[in-house]
C-alpha cells in the first residue's frame, strides 16, 4: 500500500469513527450545535479544493481519466446530499444549510468532471477550463435552488442536475478513445459507499432537534477527499478499452 492509498484509508476510516461516534454522543439540543464552524469550513474548503484540482490537472493532463471518475463520484455525493435532507426535514430551516453545501459541492464536482472531461477531448485551454467554470456556477444555482424551492424539488432538480452533467460530461470525454468503465464504475462504487454512510448517520446530523452531536455532513467530505485520492490513483495508473 503506497502513502496516497495510507492517507485515503486513514480519511476514510476517520471519517467513519467520525460519523459513528456523533450519532452516538447524545446531549441537550442547545448543545448540540457545538461544532456549527464545520459548516461555513467546508463551505470554504470546498472550492479551495475544487480551484486547486482544476490547477493540478492542467499541470498533470495524464491524470485526467482519473479527475473525470473523481468528478463523477462528487457529482453523484451532492445528488443524495440534496435530496434526502428535504426528504427528511422538510419543514426544518437546516434544509436550507444542506442544500447550499450540495450546491457548492455539485458545482465542484460539474467543474473537475467537465474539465477532466475537456482535457481527453483535446479541447483548447478556454473549452477546458472557463466553460467548466461557467456549467459550474449555474448548477451550483439549480442544485442549491432546487433543494430549497419546494416546486423545483417536486421537478427532481437537485437529482437531475448533476445526472444530466455526469451524462454530458462522459459524452465529452468519449472522444477520447481511453475506456472508461473502469472509472465510472470506481466512481459509482465509491459513491455507493459514501451516500450509505450518509444514510446510516441519518437526519440527525443537520436537523434542529437532533438530540446527537451534528457534524454538518463533514465526516462525509473527509471520506469524499480520501476516496478521491483513492480513485485518481487507481484510475490514472490502469489503462482500461473497451
Amino acid at each position: 500500500m503506497n502513502r496516497q492509498h495510507t492517507i485515503a484509508l486513514a480519511l476514510a476510516v476517520l471519517a467513519l469513527a467520525a460519523s459513528g461516534s456523533s450519532a452516538l454522543v447524545h446531549q441537550n439540543p442547545q448543545r448540540t450545535n457545538a461544532f456549527i464552524i464545520l459548516f461555513p469550513l467546508e463551505l470554504l474548503a470546498l472550492p479551495i479544493v475544487g480551484i486547486l484540482a482544476a490547477r493540478w490537472l492542467g499541470v498533470h493532463p495524464e491524470r485526467a481519466i482519473g479527475m473525470l471518475a473523481v468528478g463523477l463520484y462528487q457529482l453523484a455525493v451532492a445528488a443524495a446530499l440534496s435530496t434526502v435532507y428535504p426528504l427528511w426535514l422538510p419543514s426544518d430551516n437546516t434544509v436550507l444549510g444542506s442544500a447550499l453545501l450540495a450546491g457548492v459541492w455539485a458545482g465542484i464536482g460539474t467543474l473537475v468532471a467537465f474539465a477532466s472531461a475537456a482535457v481527453l477531448a483535446n479541447s483548447s485551454s478556454r473549452t477546458t477550463f472557463v466553460v467548466p467554470g461557467i456549467v459550474a456556477a449555474v448548477v451550483f444555482v439549480l442544485v442549491t435552488a432546487g433543494g430549497m424551492v419546494s416546486p423545483l424539488f417536486r421537478l427532481q432538480t437537485p437529482v437531475l442536475t448533476p445526472a444530466v452533467l455526469a451524462v454530458a460530461a462522459l459524452l465529452v470525454a468519449r472522444q477520447q478513445p481511453t475506456g472508461l468503465v473502469q472509472p465510472v464504475l470506481l466512481a459509482a462504487a465509491c459513491a455507493a459507499a459514501t451516500v450509505a454512510v450518509l444514510l446510516l448517520r441519518g437526519p440527525g446530523d443537520w436537523a434542529s432537534a437532533s438530540t446527537s452531536v451534528k457534524l454538518y455532513s463533514f465526516p462525509i467530505l473527509l471520506m469524499a477527499v480520501g476516496l478521491s485520492l483513492m480513485l485518481i490513483d487507481l484510475t490514472s495508473t490502469s489503462k482500461p478499452h473497451v
